[in-house]
This record gives C-alpha cells, sequence and structure tokens, in this order.
C-alpha cells in the first residue's frame, strides 16, 4: 500500500510519498517549486540532489517555466515591448530555469491506492513581476507506481494576453559508475553554444549518438522522436515527454549525477524564437513527463 505523509518544519512542506514493500520513496518540497528533490528504489537513490550543492542554486528537478533554460542576459521582447529578466546565473549573467522553481506551491489533492499514489500541487503567478507580467496558474500532479512515475502539467493563461513559454524538468540522475551507463539518441540537431552556454547556430546530426559521461558534458539537441532510454543500475530507463522534443544533456566528472531534461526549446528561445510557444488569452495546455523502468534481465 502506497502512503503519504505530510511534513512542515517551520521553513519547507515537504511530502513523502512512500511503498514500504518495494523501497520506493520520493520527497517533493511543495515550499521550493513542486520539485522532486528525492526518488529512490529499493532504497537506491535515482534522483536527487547532488552532495554539497544547494537546490536554489542548481534548480536540480526544478519545474522549468514559464522558460525552460538560459535568457541571454535575462532580456527579451513580447508583442513590442522589452522586458528584463532577474539575473540568476551569476557566472555567465543569464537569466535562467524559470520564474517557479522557488515558489510555493498550494496542495490540491493527493489519493493512495494499492498500486498508486498520486498529488497534486499548483501555483499562481499574479502577474505582478514586470519583468514577466502575464498572469498564469500552474498544476502539477506526481502519479507513482511500480513501473513508472508520471508528471501531468496544466498552465492555465489568465492574462489579457497571449503569453510567452517554454517548459521542461531539469532532473539529476545518480549515477556512481558512469563509465557503465549506456544512454543513446536519435537527434535532428546538435546546437552550437557561444562561450556563456547561449545556442548560436545548429548543425544537422545524421547517425545516433552515445555519450562518454565521465567528461564534462553540456549539449543540447533536437529530437526526431520524444523518448530518451539508457541503461544504468541494473535496469533499462526510459524517459518521454510528448510536448518536449529537445533535450538538454548536462554531466561533470565531480559529481556521480547527469541531468537528463527533456524541454521545449534551446537556450535564448524567447529572442531566437527556435521552441517559443504562446498561450492565447483565457486559454490552457498540458504536457505530462513519463520515467519508466524495468529490470535488465526481464
Amino acid at each position: 500500500m502506497f502512503k503519504i505523509v505530510q511534513s512542515f518544519d517551520g521553513q519547507q512542506n515537504t511530502f513523502e510519498i512512500v511503498h514500504p514493500l518495494s523501497g520506493l520513496q520520493a520527497t517533493i518540497n511543495a515550499t521550493q517549486g513542486a520539485t522532486l528533490q528525492s526518488f529512490k528504489l529499493s532504497d537506491q537513490e535515482i534522483i536527487g540532489i547532488p552532495d554539497g550543492w544547494r537546490y536554489l542554486d542548481c534548480q536540480a528537478s526544478g519545474l522549468l517555466f514559464p522558460f525552460a533554460n538560459r535568457i541571454q542576459h535575462g532580456r527579451y521582447s513580447w508583442n513590442n515591448k522589452s522586458y528584463q529578466l532577474r539575473i540568476n546565473d551569476s557566472i555567465n549573467r543569464h537569466a535562467i530555469h524559470g520564474l517557479v522553481y522557488d515558489q510555493a506551491f498550494e496542495l490540491v489533492h493527493t489519493e493512495v491506492s494499492e498500486h498508486s499514489a498520486s498529488i497534486q500541487l499548483a501555483y499562481y503567478h499574479d502577474g505582478s513581476l514586470e519583468a514577466y507580467p502575464f498572469p498564469f496558474k500552474l498544476q502539477v500532479e506526481y502519479i507513482f507506481n511500480l513501473e513508472q512515475l508520471m508528471m501531468h502539467w496544466t498552465v492555465e493563461n489568465l492574462a489579457q494576453q497571449k503569453l510567452p513559454y517554454t517548459w521542461g524538468w531539469h532532473p539529476y540522475f545518480r549515477i556512481l559508475n558512469k563509465e557503465q551507463m549506456k544512454l543513446s539518441i536519435h537527434a535532428q540537431d546538435m546546437f552550437k553554444h557561444d562561450a556563456t552556454r547561449i545556442a548560436c547556430g545548429k548543425t544537422g546530426v545524421t547517425e545516433e549518438l552515445y555519450f562518454n559521461w565521465i567528461e564534462e558534458l553540456d549539449q543540447c539537441y533536437s529530437l526526431n522522436n520524444d523518448v530518451i532510454r539508457w541503461e544504468a543500475l541494473g535496469k533499462e530507463w526510459s524517459m518521454q515527454s510528448a510536448a518536449c522534443n529537445y533535450v538538454q544533456l548536462f554531466s561533470t566528472p565531480d559529481i556521480p549525477y547527469v541531468a537528463i531534461e527533456l524541454v521545449s526549446g534551446p537556450s535564448n528561445a524567447f529572442n531566437s524564437g527556435e521552441g517559443l510557444r504562446s498561450i492565447e488569452s483565457k486559454a490552457f495546455v498540458t504536457n505530462s513527463w513519463q520515467l519508466a523502468w524495468k529490470d535488465l534481465n526481464h
């Protein structure tokens, strides 16, 4: 039987999703952007925050909205008006990872059964932020069972005009033996970046790509399909999102984690237009991310 336990320590409002027999454990921090800050199977960490890193600095597992990657110097224009976002990439002097990763979400609903558990949380952006004056409601639902994790989003535009957006999810997967991790993708294009990680062109990809996770990697690709597959921890994994046909891959040698981020556009989409989308006034859009697993010997 699944269980959901809510805790509040005076600052952080968290929800623990547990299936004791299987060792499945998950922690969702509603105070910090409804983020899945820990996910374990058989008591083994699958998704987490790298040791010594602060969530608010790295946004590991963050929900990325209304922009999923960097916006150059935080500046963009929409409907012939210019806006300036807060610079939170202090090294490269860009805005990064959206506006909701550090916002408090409200609990909407929970449900548990013998075979699954779900939790819904919501955030309301009132449009008072001068840098993004478009009110919206973002609702996220996590659904756990013993074979997959589903995450459903609904974004409703409460403004009197269209709002611009890209979206994505930023999970860090714990991989102790990176040299044994097998991941390949069917890409359409590989994006070129300047020294500050802003996309500045792309080249076509004609073959299946494989990766050396031991070396430094920070690269974005557009995909021919929306499924990413890899092998690690004795399991075959797949992650997909029908509305996200780009992937950002990140790895650095000093941490036993890799980031596999399905997003709907590359860096600087608000200025280049690559992957940029909009929601009509009073309309809504939906998307889902699915992470599935099975034992390699099955």
